[in-house]
């Protein structure tokens, strides 16, 4: 009858308009989240990929790895991202006394066209745990030991020495003031000769490295 056959479409309808919105759903789920006007991508390897939008740009990853980029500092439309990646071959040429003090973090950054941003006018603070590689080791090492070492998104090598380094014992974590991308991994290192490695505090990398120890 036609009162069955209008009840019918009627059903198919609604069948149709729930299954339209669950398709919407399930993917607005997978696709990068909008925040503020920018976009916020979560990687498989624990890192992070954010846009920069006109506001002070703040990503922190899983692990407390982080970044703070002032506005103004980036392109709107750049992207920023953080994550664990393999140890340089430059870092692992170190002498074999010089040992890890965390994981090899990279931060790297691109312009709303795609290409590579090297360095910036307006230092950033990268925030670095300093536990990732474990509180065994740590115990093991002195704090008036520790380095930070940088292979800058150009391929030049950076060094900060204790002497640049100022420890919070109230804190856990390593924050870093640089106008470079790279690679970065804090190690126990002294003041053993360091090969292809310029002083950070000589070589035009700006602002200081303050470490916060638990």
């Amino acid at each position: 009858s036609i009162d069955n056959l209008q009840g019918f479409v009627m059903g198919c309808q609604k069948f149709l308009w729930v299954f339209s919105v669950s398709v919407v759903s399930i993917l607005w789920g997978c696709a990068p989240q909008l925040t503020g006007g920018k976009t916020k991508t979560e990687k498989a390897n624990g890192g992070k990929v954010e846009t920069v939008g006109e506001e002070q740009l703040d990503i922190t990853t899983k692990d407390g790895t982080s970044v703070s980029i002032a506005p103004g500092t980036l392109a709107v439309g750049s992207s920023v991202t953080v994550q664990p990646t393999e140890q340089p071959s430059e870092f692992a040429a170190v002498p074999a006394s010089v040992t890890a003090a965390s994981s090899p973090l990279e931060f790297t950054a691109t312009d709303p066209n795609g290409a590579a941003i090297s360095s910036v006018a307006t230092p950033m603070t990268i925030n670095i745990p300093l536990a990732s590689v474990g509180a065994e080791l740590n115990l093991l090492q002195s704090n008036d030991q520790l380095c930070t070492l940088l292979k800058a998104t150009d391929g030049s090598l950076f060094v900060w020495r204790r002497s640049a380094i100022t420890i919070d014992e109230a804190a856990a974590a390593v924050i870093v003031k640089t106008t470079y991308f790279g690679v970065y991994q804090l190690v126990y290192c002294g003041n053993e000769d360091l090969p292809g490695f310029t002083d950070a505090s000589t070589g035009g990398v700006t602002g200081e490295t303050t470490y916060a120890i638990t």
